[in-house]
């Protein structure tokens, strides 16, 4: 964490009457913490054991005033049996959404922030819209799959092989993929790729990691 005036990182101290150094308290066993660049008065912060993600006011990491709570929004994305543990967390290009990786429901959630122009009302920027969250099943990936994935081709690098004649290498059988007989996804880790060349066109998207598929997921940040 950096000072108020960028410098060197300090420890951070959010209860000053209690002795010791203490921390920002969320849920049980944290997975991943994401600070909007351009709306960094709130941190966002996944919890795997308590099934949950914590919105939080970023100020409560350096100081709140005696009283104020540095909990803005719980919620909760499983009950205690559920599978609904989150592993990873990710913040869309337009800090409108957030993408939160759920092994055990073989899927993504998609989280939409709520954003405010000024108004002068009560609007709550940044906290997540709960009746809106979408959720994107990752087994969908597998009917994209081709049955017969095209054979690997042989390297024709160049090679020093003075008098020794070489055989031919055999024919590589085909690859095949039981599509039936891959399991259940279990995403694990969220990368975003948004870079565009200037004046190019291309697609924004997530990549998705998988522990129990051999394939990355693509998801299109641009699609309905």
């Amino acid at each position: 964490n950096l000072d108020a005036q960028g410098g060197r990182g300090a420890v951070v101290e959010s209860r000053r009457d209690v002795p010791g150094h203490t921390f920002v308290p969320v849920g049980e066993m944290p997975s991943a913490i994401v600070v909007p660049p351009r709306n960094a008065e709130i941190t966002y912060v996944t919890n795997f054991g308590s099934r949950d993600l914590h919105v939080l006011r970023t100020q409560a990491f350096l100081s709140l005033p005696p009283g104020e709570d540095p909990v803005l929004q719980v919620v909760e994305l499983g009950e205690r049996e559920s599978t609904g543990s989150p592993i990873d967390l990710l913040l869309s290009p337009d800090e409108d959404a957030l993408f939160v990786a759920v092994p055990g429901l073989g899927g993504v959630l998609r989280m939409p922030l709520r954003r405010c122009a000024w108004s002068g009302g009560d609007c709550e920027d940044g906290h997540v819209i709960e009746d809106e969250i979408e959720f994107i099943d990752l087994r969908a990936s597998r009917a994209l799959l081709p049955a017969t994935p095209p054979s690997p081709e042989r390297a024709s690098g160049y090679a020093e092989l003075c008098d020794f004649q070489r055989p031919e290498p055999p024919e590589l059988p085909p690859l095949e993929v039981d599509l039936a007989a891959l399991g259940t996804p279990r995403p694990t880790a969220l990368a975003l790729d948004a870079f565009c060349r200037t004046g190019e066109a291309c697609a924004r998207r997530i990549l998705v990691a998988d522990e129990a598929l051999p394939l990355i997921h693509v998801i299109d940040l641009d699609a309905p």
